[in-house]
C-alpha cells in the first residue's frame, strides 16, 4: 500500500466517522423534539424541527389567545399537516335503515400553521 493510498483511505474514514456522528447528532436531535412535542405524528415533528429547530412549545393562532398570548405581527408560521375528516352515515344492516351509525372517515391533509412560543407575547 502507498503512502497516497494510506491517506485516502484514513481520510476516507475521517469522513465516514463525521457522517456517522452527524447522523448521531441528528439522531438526538430528533429524539428531543420527540420528547418536546410527543402529541404530534413522526412528520410533523420532522417538519417542526426542519422549519424551527428551537421550537419549545407550538399551537394554533386561537390556541395561544385562549392561553392568553398573542402571536407578533408578522410572525410565519410552522407549516405541518392536519388530518381532514368527514362524518358519514353506515348502515348497520339492511333491515334497520333508520338506525344509521354516524363514523368519521379521513379524507385528507391539510397544511395548518402553527407557532412556536418564542412568536407570542
Amino acid at each position: 500500500m502507498t503512502a497516497a493510498t494510506s491517506v485516502n483511505a484514513f481520510a476516507f474514514r475521517c469522513r465516514l466517522a463525521y457522517v456517522r456522528l452527524n447522523l448521531c447528532a441528528l439522531w438526538r436531535a430528533m429524539l428531543e423534539v420527540s420528547a418536546r412535542f410527543h402529541s404530534y405524528s413522526f412528520n410533523n415533528q420532522l417538519l417542526i424541527y426542519l422549519q424551527c429547530p428551537e421550537a419549545t412549545r407550538v399551537a394554533g393562532y386561537r390556541a395561544w389567545q385562549r392561553l392568553g398570548r398573542q402571536v407578533r405581527k408578522g410572525s410565519r408560521g410552522i407549516q405541518i399537516l392536519a388530518p381532514c375528516r368527514r362524518r358519514v352515515s353506515r348502515v348497520t344492516s339492511e333491515d334497520e335503515q333508520d338506525e344509521a351509525e354516524r363514523v368519521e372517515i379521513l379524507t385528507g391533509f391539510r397544511v395548518v400553521h402553527v407557532f412556536d412560543l418564542s412568536q407570542t407575547e
